[in-house]
């Protein structure tokens, strides 16, 4: 399990490489109820495609199809998370 911090627009690459794809989560902000924004993208060779999740004042954790992430601390300034990464099936 590894932790990260972020801020508004900064990247965190958490599966370098998978299959020749790699997979990043970037904070982009938090909307005035308290709503999360995290994009999602991977990138392979020229290809790439994201896609942006919000996240409640609830929800805490979301999957991704090689691991799950736990927001510990959301703030409008700092997203903290951890990511535990599983093998693929």
């Amino acid at each position: 399990m590894r932790e990260y911090r972020l801020k508004v627009g900064e990247t965190a690459v958490v599966r370098p490489r998978w299959w020749g794809k790699s997979w990043s989560i970037t904070h982009a902000g938090m909307l005035e109820d308290g709503t999360c924004s995290v994009v999602v993208m991977w990138t392979m060779g020229y290809n790439s495609a994201a896609y942006n999740l919000y996240l409640s004042g609830g929800e805490r954790e979301f999957c991704l199809p090689f691991g799950t992430a736990t927001v510990v601390e959301p703030s409008s300034s700092e997203l903290h998370f951890r990511f535990d990464e599983r093998s693929p099936s």
